[in-house]
């Protein structure tokens, strides 16, 4: 299954313009594109969040 834009956004909480701006500073896995759109595997952003999530688990201690 693919995420959108609008739906990282969602899931994160935050504006669509921060899904752009954490994609350019290279925050975010690379998406691909199907057409115009840009796509993400909910495995990548699944894994993606599981690493940050450790990470800060690790910060803490």
């Amino acid at each position: 299954m693919t995420i959108t834009v609008k739906q990282l956004a969602e899931l994160l909480q935050v504006k669509r313009n921060t899904i752009y701006r954490w994609l350019e500073i290279g925050e975010l896995p690379q998406p691909f594109r199907v057409g115009r759109s840009v796509r993400w595997l909910d495995t990548t952003i699944a894994t993606w969040l599981a690493e940050r999530q450790e990470d800060a688990t690790t910060s803490t201690q």
